[in-house]
């Protein structure tokens, strides 16, 4: 694959008759995700994954997915975010995390909004707002590993 890759390059740089009609886009290398708490049978387990931006999909992207609050009156919400392809948390890369705070208090269901954006250069802008106050809690993945630019 490496050496197709390599050679269909090599004709767009040359600019050869037999790639004219070749469009060339960057993918994301590895699916990237938040780690989501389930409730199941009244019991809570964290470790599931919610993909934002699956492996594959061209990019530059920005994609958004919604969370709801578990608990009556529960006014913060952690995002663990991963990359990787694995149904287990542990067995994916974990990028980082940060606290949604200031959640109104109320029922069970407040909505957060979960938006990555990932640019050419390999930076993950993560951005969760909660949709009744709009307020916007950020954290910027930089870091090169595994594949990530």
């Amino acid at each position: 694959m490496v050496a197709l890759g390599a050679a269909v390059q090599a004709g767009l740089i040359d600019r050869h008759v037999s790639v004219d009609d070749m469009v060339v886009t960057d993918v994301a290398p590895f699916t990237l995700r938040v780690e989501k708490t389930r409730e199941l049978a009244g019991d809570y387990h964290a470790g599931y994954f919610m993909p934002i931006i699956n492996r594959n999909t061209t990019i530059p992207v920005s994609r958004a997915q919604s969370v709801e609050t578990l608990h009556p009156n529960q006014t913060e919400v952690k995002v663990a975010i991963y990359q990787g392809e694995n149904r287990k948390t542990d067995q994916n890369l974990f990028l980082g995390e940060f606290k949604v705070k200031n959640i109104p208090r109320g029922p069970v269901g407040q909505e957060v909004e979960i938006r990555f954006t990932y640019d050419l250069n390999g930076v993950l802008e993560v951005e969760a707002m909660v949709l009744e106050t709009k307020q916007k809690f950020q954290h910027v993945v930089t870091r090169y590993a595994r594949g990530m630019n």
